[in-house]
C-alpha cells in the first residue's frame, strides 16, 4: 500500500485525475462519444457528464468503474485514481 497503513489510507481522500482521463479513454478510446463512453463503463451520459465537467472527485461507485475498465483495458488505474493525503 505504498508505505501506508489501513489507518492512515482510511484518512485519505481518493481523487479522480479528469484531465488523463479524458484524454485516454474518452478523446482515445471512444472518439471523444460520451454516450458511447458512459454506457460501455455503466453510467448514465448524465453522471458520466458530471463527473467530468462539475467539481467534483467523484464517488466511490463511479471510481470503481473506472477502475474495473482500466483493468479490463489493461490500463494502469493510478493515472486516473490516486489517494490524496
Amino acid at each position: 500500500m505504498n508505505g501506508m497503513d489501513l489507518v492512515e489510507l482510511k484518512k485519505c481522500k481518493m481523487e479522480f485525475n479528469r484531465k488523463n482521463f479524458i484524454e485516454d479513454i474518452v478523446n482515445i478510446d471512444f472518439e471523444g462519444d460520451l454516450k458511447k463512453c458512459a454506457e460501455t463503463m455503466g453510467f448514465s451520459v448524465a453522471g458520466l457528464r458530471k463527473l467530468i465537467y462539475a467539481d467534483s472527485s467523484g464517488g466511490k461507485e463511479s471510481l470503481d468503474k473506472i477502475y474495473k475498465y482500466c483493468k479490463k483495458t489493461n490500463r494502469d488505474p493510478e493515472k486516473y485514481i490516486f489517494v490524496k493525503q
